[in-house]
C-alpha cells in the first residue's frame, strides 16, 4: 500500500511543476512562450507606444523587460530606424516611448542575442485629425456642435464623443457613422450621482479607434484622440 501510494504521488508531482510560474522577468522566459500587448496612443502631440509583454502558460502574467533584451519601436519597413523603448516609471510590467510620428504602422520587436526574436508586433494608427467647437459654452439647455476632419481612405474604424467633468457622471457615445460632425444636446448630459446642477469645465473627447488586432502572440490597439474644453452652465 505504501509502495502504491509513493508511485502515485511521483506520477501527479510533474502535474504540479506545471501550474502557473512564479517567474516574472523576460529573460528567464523563451520568446516562444511569450506574447505582445500593444497600445499605440495619439492625442494631439506625441504618440506614445506602450508594450507590455506576458508570458503564455506555464509563465502566466507580465513579465518586466531585463537587461539582454531590448524592445525597439520601427515602422513598417525592416530598414527604417528602431527607437528603444525603456520602461515605464509608472508601471513597472510596461515599457514606452514618445515618438513624433503621428501616422501610420508602428511595429515592436523584442530583441534577444542568443534566441529567436518576437518580431512584427504592430499597430496601424487611423488618420491624424482637427476638433473644433465654435463656442467655449454650452447650456444645458442648448446645443454644441463639434466639427472634425472627416477621415480619407480606409473606413474600418470606430469613433466615439465622451465627456467628463466634475458636473456630469460623464458618458461616451459611439458614432454610428463619421461624418466629422457631432450635435452635443446640453439636456442630454447626466447629471452627477449627487445631482448638483452647477455648471463646470467639461472637457469633450472625438476618439478614433482602428480594429483591435489579435493573435497568439499579439494583441493590439491604435488610437487617434481630440479633446475641447468647454464650460457647461446650468
Amino acid at each position: 500500500m505504501a509502495a502504491r501510494s509513493l508511485r502515485l504521488a511521483l506520477l501527479f508531482l510533474p502535474l504540479a511543476a506545471c501550474g502557473p510560474h512564479p517567474i516574472r522577468r523576460t529573460g528567464d522566459v523563451s520568446t516562444r512562450d511569450m506574447s505582445i500587448a500593444l497600445d499605440v496612443k495619439n492625442e494631439g502631440g506625441a504618440t506614445r507606444v506602450r508594450v507590455k509583454v506576458d508570458g503564455k502558460l506555464p509563465y502566466t502574467g507580465a513579465l518586466a523587460v531585463t537587461p539582454g533584451d531590448r524592445l525597439v519601436l520601427r515602422g513598417e519597413h525592416e530598414s527604417d530606424a528602431t527607437i528603444d523603448l525603456f520602461a515605464d516609471p509608472d508601471d513597472d510590467t510596461a515599457s514606452v516611448v514618445d515618438t513624433p510620428r503621428t501616422s501610420g504602422t508602428f511595429v515592436v520587436d523584442l530583441l534577444r542575442a542568443g534566441d529567436r526574436p518576437l518580431p512584427g508586433s504592430e499597430a496601424t494608427l487611423p488618420a491624424p485629425f482637427t476638433l473644433k467647437a465654435p463656442s467655449d459654452v454650452l447650456s444645458r439647455k442648448g446645443t454644441l456642435e463639434l466639427m472634425w476632419d472627416v477621415a480619407t481612405g480606409t473606413t474600418s474604424f470606430t469613433t466615439a464623443v465622451s465627456v467628463q467633468g466634475s458636473c456630469t457622471k460623464g458618458f461616451t457615445h459611439h458614432l454610428a457613422s463619421d461624418t466629422g460632425a457631432y450635435v452635443l444636446n446640453g439636456g442630454e448630459i447626466p447629471l452627477p450621482p449627487e445631482g448638483v446642477a452647477d455648471g463646470c469645465e467639461v472637457t469633450v473627447t472625438v476618439t478614433r479607434t482602428a480594429p483591435w488586432v489579435s493573435s497568439p502572440t499579439l494583441y493590439a490597439t491604435a488610437s487617434q484622440a481630440r479633446t475641447v474644453t468647454v464650460r457647461l452652465s446650468p
